[in-house]
């Protein structure tokens, strides 16, 4: 018989002991993921009138460790529950289930879901056979963006909340080491027939019946997460782009279009061809719900589609598609300040700017905030770039990757990041590479010596010398030659 614990029962222990962690417990954050999903098969009904999510179906996952595992650790939103877990026979599977905060990040409360399995030997694979339910309000006290609530103007099931089951332990570091999954889906989604379901996948078929509408989807390549949006969305293609827009937005969205579609030409001509693409979906999202990208589509705010001088978001997330996984765990996400680079040259590139205004502009805005920052905050200034996932400030790849990358985009010229990007890209998009292979790739490509560029921005903190002085970042660039 499976045995619960209800969120019921849990919270006053939460509440009146100040910590979730038993006595017994091994702490989360001590803990190895050692199993990920390679599948999912889920069938989702949002129900508006009582506004919550049911869903049923099944997950494979693989043993990604060099031992037998027995156990499954599952994520689910924290007002959600499990109501049944099999096999694929059909027979019980030992769960208990219970809300714990994230060990080390308190605002983010979770059902975390353990599973007892048969064992699985290295590399092997098991499907479960899962239902669960329950109501969903966000978590603006630990994510801001994450406003996520079921209402027909705008609806959405994605990892961030955990609205389907995500494989993970209640801890950032634990989940990070891991690295990201790449999974299939399959998806079937059920609504009113009056709005739209929209995901990056194929899309397979839409079912009406008794004023239902069921989407049936297919991811076209393996991703890290599931994103599935639902409104009264209008739908346009443009040559391999499908794009969801709220009806108000429909200027906007031409907008958008072609911005996309003339970002990633740009791309394909300095980086080379993107592997496996199979089409791409933007899908707008309210704004303050944030921008993000995955392998097969883009969730816009909609502030995007209403200021057509706010396209760096697009062409920020855009540039992600030409990224290579890091093998580095917790990753140092040196990428984001890649994109921002990329985001602002673009800006510049398409107005014909060759004094690069947009990335001399966002470099001193950036400049400004890491002063202000280091003054409150000194010892963030002592962190290699490096080390920034380990860490757990990656907010700071942003800034200060952007920064190096600007610097060095003046060392090594627009083919040498033609070089640079796309080499790396077209190298090592299949099995992913080390920050360590990026930088000897600088090196071949770059007309100097750049152990001490990489030194100061990378494997140390030297930059931060620049961060006070007017240099532009052709003066930087400067003085590493």
């Amino acid at each position: 018989m499976n045995h619960t614990v209800t969120a019921a029962s849990v919270l006053p222990f939460m509440l009146l002991g100040g910590c979730s962690t038993a006595p017994d417990r091994v702490p989360f954050t001590e803990r190895t993921l050692e199993v990920a999903p390679a599948a999912y098969d889920l069938a989702i009904e949002v129900d508006f009138e009582e506004t919550k999510i049911r869903g049923t179906g099944r997950l494979t996952v693989r043993n990604t460790s060099d031992r037998s595992v027995d156990r499954v650790p599952l994520l689910l939103y924290r007002m959600m529950r499990v109501s049944e877990l099999t096999d694929l026979e059909g027979h019980p599977l030992r769960f208990t289930q219970q809300i714990f905060p994230f060990d080390d990040w308190e605002q983010l409360q979770v059902n975390y879901v353990d599973v007892e399995i048969a064992s699985l030997d290295p590399g092997e694979e098991q499907t479960l056979a899962i239902r669960w339910e329950g109501y969903l309000h966000g978590y603006t006290e630990a994510m801001r963006y994450v406003r996520d609530h079921i209402d027909p103007m705008y609806t959405t099931v994605r990892e961030e909340t955990k609205s389907y089951p995500v494989v993970g332990y209640p801890s950032w570091q634990a989940n990070a080491l891991a690295g990201l999954p790449k999974f299939d889906a399959e998806l079937r989604v059920t609504v009113p027939d009056s709005l739209v379901v929209a995901n990056g996948g194929e899309l397979l078929g839409v079912e009406s019946a008794s004023g239902k509408a069921t989407y049936h989807y297919r991811s076209s390549r393996p991703s890290w997460r599931i994103d599935i949006a639902i409104a009264p969305y209008e739908i346009m293609e443009r040559s391999g782009l499908k794009l969801f827009y709220f009806a108000e937005d429909r200027v906007g969205a031409e907008t958008v279009a072609g911005g996309f579609l003339r970002a990633m030409d740009q791309y394909k001509e300095w980086f080379g061809p993107l592997h496996g693409f199979a089409g791409y979906a933007i899908i707008e999202v309210p704004t303050g719900y944030g921008s993000q990208a995955d392998v097969s589509n883009i969730l816009l705010q909609a502030s995007v589609f209403q200021d057509p001088d706010d396209l760096t978001q697009l062409y920020h997330e855009a540039s992600h598609l030409w990224n290579v996984e890091l093998s580095e765990r917790p990753s140092p996400r040196w990428d984001e300040g890649l994109a921002m680079f990329l985001q602002q040259l673009l800006v510049d590139v398409f107005a014909g700017n060759e004094a690069l205004n947009a990335v001399e502009g966002l470099a001193g805005r950036i400049r400004s905030r890491l002063r202000t920052q280091f003054e409150n905050e000194p010892r963030l200034s002592e962190i290699p770039p490096i080390e920034y996932g380990s860490e757990d400030v990656t907010d700071l790849s942003y800034r200060v990757g952007m920064l190096m990358f600007g610097a060095l985009y003046h060392l090594i010229g627009q083919d040498g990041l033609n070089q640079l990007v796309g080499g790396f890209y077209q190298e090592h998009y299949a099995a992913g590479a080390s920050t360590a292979d990026f930088v000897a790739r600088a090196k071949t490509v770059a007309p100097v010596d750049l152990d001490r560029f990489f030194e100061d921005w990378l494997y140390g903190t030297g930059y931060t010398r620049f961060l006070d002085s007017d240099l532009t970042l052709a003066q930087i660039a400067n003085t590493y030659r």
